[in-house]
C-alpha cells in the first residue's frame, strides 16, 4: 500500500483499481476538459456539470479523503478553489459558489480521491444549493459542548 500523500501511479490505495482523477492529474486522460493546473492540484470541468462551469478539483497526490490528506495538501487544495472562484468571478462574472465535498461513504463520497466540487453560482440561477437535512434532536448549545476540540498548542 502507497503511503501517505504519495505521488499516485494510477491506482487507489487498493493498488489494484484504476484511479480516474489520478489518471486526469497526470494527462492520461480527460486533457480536454483541464481548466487549471499547478504541479499539485489540477481542476477540470465536472463530466456531467449541475451548472455553468462546475469544476472538480484534485490534489495530484493520491488521497483518498481529507482524513488521509497531509496539511499541505489541504492548504493547496484551498488555494486552488480561492485562484479559481477568483478567476470565474473575473472571467465569467459569478455572483457567488458553493464548495461541496464528501469525505468517506457515509458522505456519500463517489471517488476515492480526495476532490472538491466548486459550483458557480449567478443570481437569480434557481439552484437549491444547501437541501434540508432535518432538525437534530440537541440543541446548538448541546453540540457545542460534545463537539469541542481541545486548544492546539
Amino acid at each position: 500500500m502507497r503511503s501517505r500523500g504519495a505521488r499516485c501511479h494510477r491506482t487507489t490505495p487498493s493498488l489494484d483499481t484504476p484511479c480516474a482523477f489520478c489518471d486526469i492529474a497526470a494527462g492520461r486522460i480527460s486533457a480536454d476538459l483541464v481548466v487549471y493546473r499547478t504541479e499539485r492540484v489540477v481542476g477540470f470541468v465536472a463530466r456531467e456539470p449541475d451548472a455553468f462551469g462546475h469544476t472538480v478539483l484534485a490534489p495530484t497526490v493520491h488521497c483518498a479523503d481529507l482524513f488521509d490528506a497531509p496539511v499541505e495538501v489541504a492548504c493547496d487544495l484551498t488555494h486552488a478553489v480561492q485562484s479559481l472562484a477568483q478567476h470565474y468571478r473575473e472571467t465569467i462574472g459569478m455572483d457567488g459558489f458553493n464548495l461541496l465535498h464528501a469525505s468517506g461513504r457515509a458522505a456519500q463520497q463517489s471517488v476515492p480521491h480526495l476532490h472538491v466540487h466548486l459550483i458557480p453560482r449567478f443570481d437569480g440561477d434557481g439552484l437549491e444549493g444547501w437541501p434540508p437535512l432535518g432538525t437534530p434532536d440537541q440543541t446548538a448549545q448541546d453540540m457545542a459542548s460534545q463537539l469541542q476540540m481541545p486548544p492546539s498548542v
